[in-house]
């Protein structure tokens, strides 16, 4: 399985991958936690995330319309930048109303990149690998899943938690913008 990683478009693929699950992670651990110290009732907190959830389900089936103008790899790498954008200013968001429109368009993002991510991983892998490729993909999943609460609550520790959201942020856009830097370069994977 991890000889399939070093097919470029796999490895662009699970690349991003990494960052969008790493901005999930977040969202699903200090989001919240954020939220309930500014005073945000678990009610709130609990329609921001339904909110996200269903933007997400409804802008899944918009991916058709959105590859029709740009390139998969592109869309999934803008709707990637998104997820991360849109949870990572959220200290600089007071209100309620705020919170809940930037949780929609973070939905938004994550319903786009969702299937993205495995079409192109399925095509990535090639006939008779994808559930090599699956595989690749949840190792990819869980090890982020499992780094970034530790190492944002490393960051939260030394400069804390508002902060944290913009460092951590600010590194995970900063590694889709090498990622992106890279697909550039090679026109065959940025076709995709």
């Amino acid at each position: 399985a991890f000889r399939l990683a070093t097919i470029p478009a796999m490895t662009a693929v699970l690349m991003v991958t990494v960052i969008r699950i790493a901005s999930s992670s977040v969202q699903d651990s200090f989001y919240p936690l954020y939220l309930v110290l500014a005073g945000f009732s678990a009610t709130q907190i609990g329609a921001l995330m339904t909110i996200s959830a269903a933007a997400a389900a409804s802008s899944s089936l918009l991916v058709s319309h959105v590859t029709a103008r740009m390139s998969s790899m592109w869309a999934l790498i803008i709707s990637s930048a998104g997820s991360v954008v849109f949870v990572a200013i959220t200290p600089l968001l007071g209100a309620f109303t705020e919170l809940a429109a930037v949780a929609l368009l973070r939905g938004l993002c994550l319903g786009i990149s969702q299937p993205l991510m495995l079409s192109m991983l399925i095509n990535a892998s090639g006939e008779g690998s994808q559930g090599k490729g699956a595989a690749l993909r949840t190792t990819a999943n869980r090890a982020a899943a499992a780094i970034t609460p530790m190492s944002m609550g490393l960051v939260a520790s030394v400069t804390g938690l508002a902060a944290s959201f913009f460092i951590v942020g600010g590194v995970l856009l900063g590694a889709l913008a090498v990622i992106a830097i890279y697909i550039a370069r090679r026109p065959d994977i940025a076709r995709e």
